[in-house]
């Protein structure tokens, strides 16, 4: 196993967990549901269980042979791609929420440039992000503050 690839599954996953929040935007109706059908039927809404269900997922993408095919694993499962969540995570109606907003799409965005530096093996920029990603702030804490949480 690549550890570069192990801690890129676990920051995708933690961006999926975050996403499936989206319910709250559906709900009030600011976006389509069946865009985000298999996100919102596919989790937990509890955070503790919706942890445990992106366990599996995570376990697989972490064998992944690439961040690609990492993120991939994801994508099979909920029909979205980290452009995808940040493009959720830029949606306006996030705003004064204590769930997404401009604060994950700064996550989302490095995890798409993680995802490319660890393919085009740039180990410089693998291990910058890999050293910023645990102190980026999202809206309650920081991404490490979040993952020993659950117990990571």
């Amino acid at each position: 196993m690549d550890p570069a690839i192990t801690s890129f599954a676990t920051y995708v996953a933690l961006a999926f967990h975050e996403a499936r929040n989206v319910r709250h935007l559906v709900k009030a109706g600011h976006l389509d549901r069946a865009r985000y059908q298999l996100l919102i039927t596919g989790m937990p809404t509890n955070r503790a269980e919706a942890w445990k269900a992106l366990d599996p997922l995570r376990r697989q993408a972490a064998n992944a042979s690439s961040a690609q095919e990492a993120e991939n694993v994801f994508r099979r499962k909920f029909g979205l791609s980290l452009e995808d969540l940040a493009a959720l995570s830029e949606n306006p109606h996030w705003s004064g929420s204590q769930r997404g907003g401009s604060r994950w799409v700064l996550i989302d965005r490095a995890l798409i440039e993680l995802r490319r530096a660890i393919d085009e093996k740039d180990e410089k920029r693998t291990s910058e992000l890999l050293e910023q990603l645990p102190v980026m702030p999202h809206n309650t804490g920081f991404l490490a503050d979040k993952l020993k949480s659950f117990g990571e």
